[in-house]
């Protein structure tokens, strides 16, 4: 992780729960901005978070338990400031309500 005149970087981090991991290779924010204009990069590859790992913090989510939630993501800015969301998967196997 490294920040240089409120630029955040972080690389290779990962988070490994019991049921879930999750993995980001790249991240970047520009801190002097506000909401999405901070994105300058982010790049998840396919990562599973399960909501029973994250149930302890939010109880509702002990209904979704057995429905991992899988992600993956590459969003970069683009020279003109816009964000170019090159690829964008979300899919929970088996969850219908």
């Amino acid at each position: 992780m490294k920040s240089k005149d409120q630029h955040l970087m972080i690389k290779d981090a990962s988070l490994e729960l019991p049921h879930s991991e999750l993995s980001l290779p790249n991240l970047q924010l520009n801190l002097k901005k506000a909401g999405l204009a901070q994105i300058e990069c982010i790049d998840i590859p396919e990562s599973v978070i399960d909501p029973q790992d994250l149930a302890p913090l939010y109880a509702p989510l002990h209904s979704l338990k057995g429905y991992p939630l899988t992600i993956s993501t590459k969003i970069e800015k683009q020279k003109n400031d816009n964000l170019k969301i090159s690829h964008f998967s979300a899919r929970m196997p088996g969850f219908s309500k």
